[in-house]
């Protein structure tokens, strides 16, 4: 299938910006190819990831889809927490948001790598919407992926501006680290590395342009914007959120990432990060869209599992999929497939 990017990358990985000619994407024509994304007044099952990038989403998600409802989480690529009322076929013919989901009755929007080669041939993925697809790019790409998180293409998607709130900028940098891909260097474990802002500016000046992101990104190098950054932190750690553990750390002070994944009770956890994120960016969500995450969850366990690049190529990777009975996947830095196969009786 064509992407939407008007021209294919090269077969090699180039190390310097521009090496894959990378084409604005045309809004109308992923709304098109991807109806259910568009801002609509329809009723549908929302499941989200377990993270803050996933939270951002899902909250302009409800905010642009006033009859979606938030029906379930699927946490630590492990299991899926949902309302109890609902029956697994129900949740596979919702909306899975900040996740990739191999699936072929499952409509979703992520941004992980998904292909070995930029033509491969996924039945699974065909209501995946995912900027690396749309863009062509493939594992071979790796240094030109997609540096942003899900809720920035939704920004761009739905052309909606960082909210003019004191900490709305630094909330949507945050999700998946971007701001940190944004700098010029940083920490992995302690060490200093170059930075991805070549990458990071390439995306925002050509593909996917906005302009809030665009101002925002000229000063995420700064000492002052890391400032504003950790006085963020401060305030989710009062509210209780949690940070996790991250190995990449910000150019000046050092800062991590904040995960925001959930421990404990899974819906109150939730709907706190939910009214925090509406507090700085004015997306709040209705009573009604929360509703079926009430006190009683129930869960769908999945066996995370991996294996080798190499026995993948071998066989081919939609042949692996398929094989494995595999619901999501990522690849990892070390040449392997991290993946997760659903139980197949219901909970």
């Amino acid at each position: 299938m064509a992407t939407l990017s008007a021209r294919q990358p090269p077969s090699g990985d180039g190390a310097a910006s521009g090496a894959l000619g990378h084409q604005p994407f045309d809004r109308a024509a992923i709304l098109e190819r991807f109806p259910w994304l568009a801002p609509n007044d329809e009723p549908a099952l929302l499941i989200i990831g377990d993270d803050l990038d996933a939270a951002l989403s899902a909250a302009l998600f409800l905010h642009t889809h006033p009859r979606a409802q938030l029906a379930g989480v699927y946490h630590e690529y492990r299991r899926v927490h949902h309302a109890a009322g609902l029956t697994w076929e129900q949740l596979l013919d919702g909306l899975w948001l900040d996740l990739d989901i191999y699936h072929p009755q499952v409509r979703s929007l992520g941004h992980h790598i998904t292909r070995l080669d930029p033509g491969e041939s996924l039945p699974g993925f065909v209501h995946n919407c995912n900027p690396n697809t749309l863009a062509g790019i493939s594992r071979q790409h790796f240094r030109h992926k997609y540096p942003l998180g899900t809720i920035h293409f939704l920004l761009w998607l739905y052309a909606v501006e960082i909210p003019a709130h004191p900490h709305a900028e630094a909330l949507i940098w945050l999700a998946d680290s971007a701001y940190i891909n944004g700098q010029t260097q940083s920490f992995k474990n302690g060490t200093p590395r170059a930075g991805f802002r070549w990458n990071v500016a390439e995306w925002l000046q050509v593909v996917l342009p906005l302009p809030s992101l665009l101002r925002s990104f000229a000063a995420l190098d700064t000492p002052e914007f890391e400032q504003r950054m950790a006085a963020l932190h401060r305030r989710m750690a009062q509210r209780g959120f949690v940070q996790g553990m991250g190995q990449v750390a910000s150019r000046h002070l050092q800062l991590a990432g904040y995960q925001c994944q959930p421990q404990g009770a899974i819906a109150p956890y939730l709907r706190n990060l939910l009214a925090f994120i509406a507090q700085h960016t004015g997306w709040m969500a209705r009573p009604e869209q929360l509703s079926l995450l009430g006190k009683e969850l129930r869960t769908r366990e999945g066996r995370r599992e991996r294996a080798d690049l190499a026995a993948v190529q071998r066989v081919g990777l939609r042949r692996f999929l398929e094989e494995q009975g595999i619901f999501s996947y990522v690849f990892d830095f070390s040449r392997r497939i991290n993946y997760t196969v659903m139980s197949p009786a219901a909970p």
